[in-house]
């Protein structure tokens, strides 16, 4: 499924796997007037060109066929692809473990790996809530349909779905109600930033402040990134509304 329709040899990791997902989901819904089976074997195509062309040494899936970086939704489309295709009978659980697996190895790329690594059990995922719920939904979806068979992975991925869960909901959350949307705390402000001194202990931790959590209007513009207002987005707070809604199944 072609990204950047400027540059056709482009594909992408996100809008295939979501692609399959749609064929898939419309393939259980009867196919709303389509053949089932050419959707079916579509969905099947996306999967196997994921895995086959994107995977890294770690276990990830990558951005796409450029490298990119692995954003975590990425590896939580495809790993939620391959839950969806063994209620067709298409079992590819090994692959679902080693997705599964290694998006919860805090020493792996989807975690902000700048967190000092003897404080892992404060290591987070990089990305942001517009991405990081469908890498929750990849995850509570192999435990749904994996967990059984891989106790163990399945209680890991559980754990990093809570864990990341009452994270977001402690530090990104504002007064109003309303969520930032990076989950990395020193790109958001200082505010922020003093959060993650006192969760790590990584005093020497300096901002890195991300403009696109703060208003972009003319008048703001003008300021210094740091002078900007906050802003919380439609895109950032739908993502948290989903994280939520997802990690609600295993609650």
């Amino acid at each position: 499924m072609r990204w950047h329709v400027a540059k056709p040899e482009v594909r992408n990791a996100c809008t295939t796997n979501l692609c399959a997902i749609a064929a898939l989901k419309l393939t259980k819904a009867g196919g709303g007037g389509l053949d089932t089976a050419t959707l079916l074997a579509y969905a099947r195509k996306c999967v196997d060109w994921t895995i086959n062309t994107l995977s890294l040494d770690s276990g990830l899936i990558k951005d796409g066929v450029d490298g990119g970086p692995t954003w975590t939704y990425n590896t939580g489309t495809v790993l939620y692809a391959i839950c969806l295709l063994r209620g067709f009978g298409d079992d590819r659980s090994q692959q679902a473990l080693r997705l599964a697996e290694a998006a919860c190895d805090r020493q792996k790329s989807l975690f902000d790996l700048t967190t000092p690594k003897a404080k892992l059990e404060v290591r987070y995922w990089w990305d942001s809530t517009f991405f990081v719920h469908l890498l929750m939904e990849g995850l509570v979806g192999f435990m749904e349909v994996f967990g059984a068979q891989f106790p163990a992975a399945a209680a890991k991925a559980r754990k990093e779905v809570s864990r990341h869960t009452r994270y977001m909901i402690r530090y990104l959350r504002g007064k109003d109600g309303l969520y930032v949307r990076n989950l990395r705390l020193y790109v958001i402000s200082m505010e922020h930033l003093q959060m993650y001194h006192e969760m790590t202990g990584d005093a020497d931790r300096q901002a890195a402040l991300d403009e696109s959590e703060r208003w972009r209007d003319a008048e703001s513009l003008e300021r210094p990134v740091a002078q900007r207002g906050i802003v919380k987005t439609l895109l950032g707070n739908g993502g948290m509304a989903r994280c939520l809604l997802i990690a609600g199944r295993i609650s």
